[in-house]
């Protein structure tokens, strides 16, 4: 729905019914053909029987399933973004999910380690003057998020310095498919760089 049938349904649903009688004075209801034609309907003023026919007409379309979808996809757009917009105040690893563009990584990305996203998050906490989670609430938020993730155990390094990591399909500085893209690109040009010279 568009800013002027939001701003024409909730004028409408503010009427009185004294002011819904003056509005179907003017009102004229325009039904597309099949033909491309159409036919237009308006009530005489000065017929009562009219103004009651259009009036009853408009109580039954707002008592109807099209008028109540209208209404819920109003109020459904309305609360979402609420929803979202204090979600986002009130959750700042959501904030930090926004502002960093952190996203599923690429199938051919390697996943990325936990302790590093998480560090990234407390280094963006500290930026922003807010107080981090700890880990296990900032992965439960996270998944909330992302509910897909997927977690996996990377051996790192070499001889002594051999590690065991656990790795996320989550990725940082994703704005858009376009970003995606260019940093697969990028990362697989480094691991070439780094294992053939």
């Amino acid at each position: 729905m568009n800013q002027n049938e939001n701003d024409m349904l909730n004028r409408i649903l503010s009427m009185s019914a004294k002011e819904m009688e003056e509005q179907l004075k003017q009102l004229e209801i325009v039904v597309a053909t099949l033909n491309g034609g159409s036919v237009t309907m308006k009530a005489d003023p000065n017929n009562p029987a009219d103004l009651a026919a259009m009036l009853q007409a408009s109580k039954d379309f707002w008592k109807s399933d099209i008028a109540e979808s209208l209404m819920s996809s109003q109020n459904d757009g309305a609360n979402s973004k609420a929803v979202h917009s204090a979600k986002v105040e009130s959750n700042n690893v959501v904030n930090w999910v926004e502002s960093n563009g952190v996203s599923y990584c690429d199938p051919d990305q390697p996943f990325n380690d936990k302790s590093i996203l998480y560090e990234n998050y407390r280094e963006f906490c500290k930026e922003n003057g807010c107080q981090p989670c700890a880990v296990p609430q900032f992965f439960t938020r996270l998944h909330s998020e992302f509910p897909n993730i997927q977690e996996k155990r990377t051996m790192m390094g070499s001889g002594a310095d051999k590690k065991r990591i656990r790795c996320i399909n989550l990725t940082t500085g994703v704005f858009s498919k376009e970003d995606l893209v260019e940093q697969v690109a990028l990362e697989k040009s480094e691991i070439e760089k780094a294992f053939y010279g």
